[in-house]
């Protein structure tokens, strides 16, 4: 497994084939945001993208990451993903917190109009 490094760019070409190697052996892969299992770490970014609208590629240019937010990044999408699909699931979230909220009143089809054309 490649190291982890500061930020040099002195060890990238040994990192890249590194990471080649890994891509060629790789194990199956669980998606960051539902329970497919994919055949490597490349066709996992491109499930992201593709079904979940997520390209991870681009969060880690975004935010230019290094390999501990990389890290850190991954462990907080697993780590809440799991949160937010029981949030979906539950009805405990469905005893407003404010009375009389007007965002609880308009519905998601008035919501994405005003969002839409706004």
């Amino acid at each position: 497994m490649p190291e982890l490094s500061d930020g040099d760019d002195d060890d990238d070409v040994d990192d890249e084939e590194q990471w080649q190697w890994m891509e060629e052996d790789s194990q199956p892969v669980t998606c960051l945001f539902c329970d497919r299992l994919l055949s490597s770490v490349n066709a996992t970014l491109q499930h992201c993208t593709a079904e979940h609208q997520v390209n991870i590629v681009d969060l880690i240019r975004n935010y230019n990451l290094d390999d501990y937010g990389y890290i850190k990044m991954i462990n907080f999408i697993r780590s809440t993903i799991h949160d937010y699909i029981h949030f979906l699931c539950s009805e405990d979230f469905l005893q407003p917190v404010l009375q009389d909220d007007p965002l609880l009143q308009t519905g998601t089809e008035s919501s994405l109009y005003i969002l839409s054309t706004g």
